[in-house]
């Protein structure tokens, strides 16, 4: 036998299969990890979270999110109103470096970032 505590468990989604669903932990427990005990993000924190339309990616709005950290995310401009829907106001393109820079260099100015988290390649710069 084995005992869980009920806030460790959930039902399956409904249109998942059982290898989707055995994933999603290992998802949140990353970045559960990599944003709270590594980076420490908290409140009022400035994120990048780079490739924001993937699974870490996701995950990772939903911590900043919970903390109240301020988002900038960056996705293939195919999925920016997607990520507007969950309530990242601050979208940029993961695809173009130039522009990337000029759009992060407007929206943040010399205030920077307090973590990053890139989920895909970053640029160099």
């Amino acid at each position: 036998k084995a005992r869980v505590s009920m806030n460790s468990i959930s039902e399956i989604p409904p249109k998942a299969s059982f290898e989707e669903a055995a994933t999603l932990p290992v998802v949140f427990l990353t970045v559960e990890y990599s944003l709270g005990e590594q980076a420490k993000l908290k409140q009022g924190d400035r994120i990048l979270i780079h490739s924001a339309a993937g699974g870490i990616g996701l995950a990772a709005i939903q911590y900043a999110q919970r903390v109240g950290a301020e988002i900038f995310a960056t996705a293939s401009p195919s999925k920016h109103k997607y990520l507007q829907s969950v309530r990242v106001e601050n979208v940029s393109t993961s695809r173009d470096e130039e522009a990337l820079a000029s759009e992060m260099g407007e929206l943040v100015g010399d205030g920077g970032f307090d973590v990053v988290l890139s989920a895909g390649f970053l640029i160099a710069e």
